[in-house]
């Protein structure tokens, strides 16, 4: 019976109970938009930001180091958008080992900026010589504040300025050596060298310069099948020359009446003396003169 009554009393508060989940539903739900509102705010702006980060101008100032000795101070823009107002402060104030290269100070680059630098668009200065830097007791290493005009604020009606910190450490290019990096410049000025030197090749002093053409190949294997012709031909003649020759069987006849005798002189034999008192021994010898007797 009491059991009874308690299902009663439960029954009986069942609307009230039901007001109360109800409530607590409601409650809960709009719990649950709010958070879902603000992630869902949350991700809108880092959507934004993503997107302004995406197509902002991110100009870089860096030191760049051209032909192994040569220091650069490359301004560039690497974002996708046009950098307007860039202005940049060194800190220290900037010192060149020369000083005709500190007075790069009093360009109007270094005093006013650079009023636009699109994507892509790099200024390179040429700040120092490493061998000569480190040669000195000038600041090794530069602080560089860099900031350009980024978007426009509406409720501002301003526009919102852009800066970024770098450090140009000369002693990080010390202690090792780097290749040569041949450029666009370079390729350039190579042309143009082979540009003017073309230029001055000429036949006469007003006439341009006269081209032959000579087809190599064909009088190479002319040559070459004369120089074979030649090789079999005196082949054949030693060949032919090394050929025994079949014997005559005729005798050669001298002619007696042509042939030419060769003379040659005749020498007398000397004269036998004769003894005192005798006579020559036929008249012709009576002129002789007699020999004188011992």
């Amino acid at each position: 019976m009491e059991m009874f009554e308690s299902v009663e009393e439960w029954a009986a508060q069942w609307p009230n109970l039901a007001s109360l989940a109800g409530a607590v539903g409601t409650v809960l739900t709009t719990l649950i938009a709010v958070v879902a509102a603000i992630y869902a705010a949350r991700q809108v702006r880092l959507a934004r930001l993503e997107r302004e980060d995406r197509n902002r101008p991110f100009v870089t100032v860096m030191l760049r180091p051209s032909h192994g000795i040569v220091a650069n101070i490359v301004i560039r823009n690497e974002g996708t958008t046009v950098a307007r107002n860039v202005r940049f402060a060194f800190t220290p104030e900037w010192e060149s080992s020369d000083p005709a290269r500190t007075a790069i100070r009093e360009s109007k680059v270094w005093r006013e900026g650079i009023p636009n630098l699109v994507p892509g668009q790099e200024l390179a200065i040429f700040a120092d010589m490493f061998p000569d830097r480190y040669g000195t007791t000038l600041p090794r290493t530069y602080d560089v504040e860099v900031s350009c005009d980024g978007r426009k604020r509406r409720w501002r009606r301003e526009t919102e300025r852009l800066t970024d910190s770098y450090v140009l450490d000369f002693d990080i290019f010390h202690g090792y050596r780097t290749a040569t990096l041949w450029g666009l410049h370079d390729i350039g000025e190579a042309l143009r060298r082979i540009n003017t030197k073309l230029e001055h090749w000429q036949e006469t002093a007003i006439g341009p310069l006269s081209v032959v053409v000579r087809d190599g190949d064909r009088r190479d294997e002319r040559e070459r099948a004369e120089m074979e012709e030649y090789v079999a031909e005196r082949a054949a003649e030693r060949a032919q020359a090394e050929q025994p020759r079949p014997e005559d069987d005729t005798v050669t006849v001298r002619d007696a009446a042509t042939a030419v005798n060769a003379q040659h002189p005749i020498r007398r034999p000397p004269a036998a003396r004769r003894s005192s008192g005798q006579r020559p021994a036929n008249a012709a010898d009576e002129g002789l003169e007699r020999p004188k007797a011992e």
